[in-house]
């Protein structure tokens, strides 16, 4: 199996939970300290990982630009959680983003519910404003099936999902 492209995940840089104890460890490292979020971001441009996951966080921000200034030419792939959507999508446009994608926790939520009218309407909206519309579901064994029957389907072009046991 080959891969043609690689994203560089933030997760860790923003404090995601799913790291357990470590994630106070990430905390010490990163937090308020976006030069050492930019120095592992220029070592994994220098290691050919033009690709990264962006989630809206101040030092992770200041740290890409400190990255784009030190001359790394990332190409953005995006995520919103709907919270702060427009502000999102504005700060999206000041670097090279391709894609949008809607929060796994919004999207699963919104199946859930059946609101698929919802989903839709964002997306469209992440569209005109000219970026790839993607979406993010925790739960793709439960989703995928739902997802492709749904009346979103044609809304998106790019899904990310978890690639574990639990799916």
């Amino acid at each position: 199996m080959t891969f043609t492209e690689i994203i560089l995940g933030t997760s860790p840089f923003i404090f995601a939970p799913q790291f357990g104890h470590r994630t106070r460890l990430y905390e010490l490292d990163f937090e308020k300290q976006p030069e050492n979020i930019a120095e592992i971001l220029n070592k994994s441009y220098e290691l050919g990982v033009h690709n990264i996951m962006l989630s809206r966080s101040e030092d992770l921000e200041k740290a890409l630009d400190l990255s784009i200034n030190a001359g790394c030419e990332w190409e953005i792939i995006a995520k919103t959680s709907v919270e702060n959507f427009e502000d999102d999508l504005e700060t999206y446009e000041k670097y090279n983003t391709k894609s949008v994608m809607l929060d796994g926790f919004f999207v699963d939520e919104n199946i859930e519910k059946k609101d698929y009218e919802n989903i839709s309407r964002y997306l469209n909206t992440i569209a005109d404003y000219g970026y790839i519309p993607s979406i993010e579901t925790r739960t793709p064994f439960k989703n995928i099936p739902v997802i492709s029957e749904s009346s979103f389907i044609d809304d998106f072009d790019e899904i990310m999902l978890p690639l574990n046991f639990y799916g």
